[in-house]
């Protein structure tokens, strides 16, 4: 997975399967992630129901 960098310019990745990739020495960095928060501003949304929706069934 691919990702803006949110401090400076360029792109993150985050690679779910290590063997899909090879550390080059010198070159590259491992860093375990215990955690993601987003913040996002809050936006309103009005949804209006049409005729393709249909209710649920419980």
């Amino acid at each position: 997975m691919q990702y803006r960098r949110s401090v400076s310019d360029g792109v993150n990745f985050c690679l779910h399967d290590p063997t899909s990739a090879q550390f080059v020495e010198g070159d590259s960095g491992v860093h375990h992630v215990r955690g993601i928060t987003y913040d996002a501003p809050y936006l309103p949304v009005v949804l209006v129901p049409r005729l393709r929706y249909h209710e649920l069934k419980s």
